[in-house]
């Protein structure tokens, strides 16, 4: 892929509130870039108004000199700060990984905790700051199947499955808190019972204790690169005919909703799906910010918190 990447200079301050229900009690953002070489065709971000379009990255240029006269200025520190709502912090592209590492290393040396989500590969300079900082770090590794084939097709630009589970592995070595994202679960595609029993069989033997799960939720250009992604053949129909009977549900963010599987479909897998991961001792969540019909209360909001 021949990634068209820019520079420009953030205007506003470096660190951001999130309206997400996920991200309070002293938790902010940090989104490096404007874009994201992965291109995950799921990836709700690529319908924001500031998305600058497939195969191309904007970096913020000046977002250390901007955090470093920021810090001082705040009467009261961040608890945490969450890379990235839009973006992925450990994108293939070494401008991007260079901004990420000054910025996380600036952070835990006041004493600020780092979280990330992120379905790239984490370079051995970051694991060596991490084990380091273990205790103000959390990590999240998004990992929707170990099916090298399937992730291809929903995740053309990311690592590898086996990449993921080799940065699981060394997170987990090095004293860090990692959990694992089973998000999206696409159904009809990555929820039979067979590839399921495989997921967690596979991340079991990564010592993985925890797992995020939430289903996929539907927005117009979720669905128009979903059906990019796979052409109109018999496993993008039977994704859609699932949801046939589903419903707008408001998300736990301002002014925010999408189109959501059915209550009784979810409610049915996750209970399928929390029985197979307990055969192999690990623990499944959902989150509540993306599933306030079926649950009240949301389960994400652990950021560098060892309690």
């Amino acid at each position: 892929m021949n990634l068209d990447i820019s520079f420009i200079d953030r205007k506003t301050n470096v660190l951001t509130p999130s309206s997400l229900h996920c991200f309070r009690n002293g938790i902010v953002t940090i989104n490096p870039t404007q874009g994201c070489s992965h291109q995950c065709a799921y990836c709700y971000a690529r319908g924001y108004r500031i998305y600058p379009g497939d195969q191309k990255v904007v970096i913020y240029q000046n977002l250390l000199n901007k955090l470093r006269k920021e810090l001082p200025r705040k009467r009261v520190l961040p608890k945490a700060v969450f890379f990235s709502t839009s973006c992925d912090a450990f994108q293939p592209v070494p401008q991007v990984l260079e901004v990420t590492y000054l910025i996380m290393e600036l952070l835990l040396s006041h004493g600020i905790g780092v979280s990330f989500l992120t379905k790239g590969n984490i370079p051995m300079n970051f694991m060596a700051l991490f084990e380091e900082n273990s205790s103000l770090v959390n990590a999240k590794i998004g990992l929707i199947t170990v099916n090298r084939r399937i992730q291809q097709v929903l995740e053309p630009y990311a690592a590898t499955p086996e990449k993921r589970l080799k940065n699981i592995e060394r997170l987990i070595n090095r004293g860090v808190y990692t959990e694992v994202r089973m998000d999206p679960v696409i159904p009809g595609l990555t929820d039979g019972e067979d590839i399921i029993d495989d997921y967690f069989k596979t991340i079991s033997e990564c010592n993985v204790k925890s797992v995020i799960v939430n289903y996929l939720l539907l927005r117009n250009m979720i669905k128009r690169n979903l059906k990019k992604a796979f052409g109109l053949n018999r496993a993008y129909n039977r994704i859609f005919d699932l949801y046939e009977a589903g419903m707008t549900v408001e998300l736990k963010a301002e002014n925010s909703r999408a189109f959501a599987l059915s209550p009784e479909y979810r409610r049915g897998k996750y209970d399928e799906i929390a029985s197979i991961a307990s055969r192999y001792n690990i623990k499944t969540d959902i989150c509540g910010c993306k599933n306030s019909d079926v649950i009240s209360n949301a389960v994400c909001s652990r950021v560098v918190d060892r309690s």
